[in-house]
């Protein structure tokens, strides 16, 4: 038959995309745990998103820059130091439980303690999460395994934001709160393991520095990857759409994303950088058609959809060359670049959402473009790595 040759290598790619990542017992329980946990990360960040915006523009944005400051810069950093600690499940789970307790202070109205909150009681669940998939990942199907752990941590995010919105509908932020705690407390418990020895910092700075375009992506990744996932509650807000409306809208990504697992994972391993290109043209097109969503309200879910076709590509391939390297030192490096990236990105795009935002989608479309210039592959890289073999 002259399609069975066709019929046999779609079913090889497959089975590469969704049955052989499961097949190593410790990474099939660090992929379903991540994807549960995340469904209370989901459901906690899209409550104190929306409630924030509620609260107006300076709060917003004052919530979110320390949120990914305290994040990235410091808090995922010092989870590692105290895994390399005496009693360190003890020390994690009682700074979690800090965490938890600070959003019943001012019941989620202060951004600065929110920003806390959700700081101490995720950065330890996040830390090991990636920690444990990087030291688990195979060399041979690197690209199908980083595609599919992606996609469930999505999946769990993306239902999460539909309870908070949910949740949040009926004004129960407290069970948000504490959902969205248990949920990465638990995520903690099940993946932890210890670390050891100390993290040397000149390695982390070691890695930033010579490893040229994976620092390029993950700097740009971040300067986008805010307009997709931090802001757009915001501006959904901001236009007056409802909670549940604006969690339905954003729940979209993960219904798109499995189906490109396979395709997804084959580009991270064969393209390398090129790829990105190709996210960067999904992402163009996305906010293009969310600009005409104004005059043509339809446009505003097929935008949301190829949106998330750039983003389900582009933040696979993004941690899969930080991943590659299982250790502590390429985690710490990648949450620094990105948030270093998200910081500036987030402020612009929350200050354009409050002020002008039927603007924000061409905002999306600069940092887009941006994107595709900045982590576009060079001739004297590829030199570089073919001399360096």
């Amino acid at each position: 038959m002259i399609f069975r040759p066709l019929i046999k290598q779609a079913t090889k790619i497959a089975s590469g995309a969704y049955i052989t990542p499961w097949r190593n017992h410790t990474r099939a329980k660090v992929m379903a745990i991540g994807g549960l946990a995340n469904l209370g990360y989901g459901t906690l960040s899209f409550a104190l998103n929306y409630a924030m915006a509620g609260e107006g523009m300076a709060q917003s944005m004052t919530y979110q820059v320390s949120r990914m400051a305290m994040m990235g810069f410091c808090a995922v950093p010092l989870t590692f130091w105290f895994l390399s600690r005496v009693h360190s499940r003890l020390l994690l789970f009682l700074i979690q439980l800090m965490g938890l307790g600070v959003f019943f202070i001012d019941k989620g109205t202060n951004e600065l303690w929110n920003a806390l909150g959700i700081t101490l009681a995720f950065a330890p669940y996040i830390a090991l999460q990636e920690y444990r998939f990087c030291k688990n990942i195979s060399i041979e199907n690197r690209g199908n395994e980083t595609a599919l752990n992606s996609y469930l941590v999505v999946i769990g995010y993306s239902l999460g934001l539909l309870m908070g919105g949910i949740l949040l509908q009926h004004n129960l932020f407290t069970y948000a709160a504490v959902g969205g705690g248990l949920c990465c407390i638990l995520g903690t418990f099940f993946l932890y393991v210890p670390v050891t020895g100390r993290n040397n910092a000149r390695k982390v700075w070691s890695l930033i520095g010579h490893n040229k375009p994976s620092t390029r992506l993950s700097f740009f990744f971040g300067l986008f990857n805010p307009m997709v996932d931090g802001c757009l509650p915001v501006w959904m807000r901001v236009l007056g759409i409802s909670p549940l409306g604006a969690s339905i809208n954003l729940s979209l990504r993960p219904m798109i994303g499995l189906f490109f697992t396979p395709i997804v994972g084959w580009l991270i391993q064969k393209k390398g950088m090129r790829a990105s290109q190709l996210g960067g043209v999904g992402m163009v097109i996305g906010w293009t058609m969310m600009a005409g969503a104004s005059h043509y309200p339809w446009m505003l879910a097929f935008g949301l959809g190829i949106l998330s076709i750039g983003s389900n590509l582009l933040g696979p391939m993004e941690v899969s060359r930080w991943f590659k390297r299982r250790s502590s030192a390429g985690v710490i490096s990648r949450e620094l670049l990105v948030a270093s990236g998200r910081i500036p990105a987030y402020a612009l795009g929350i200050l354009t959402a409050f002020t002008l935002p039927l603007a924000y989608p061409l905002l999306g479309l600069g940092i887009s473009a941006l994107f595709m210039i900045g982590t576009r592959p060079t001739r004297k890289g590829l030199a570089w790595r073919l001399k360096r073999g």
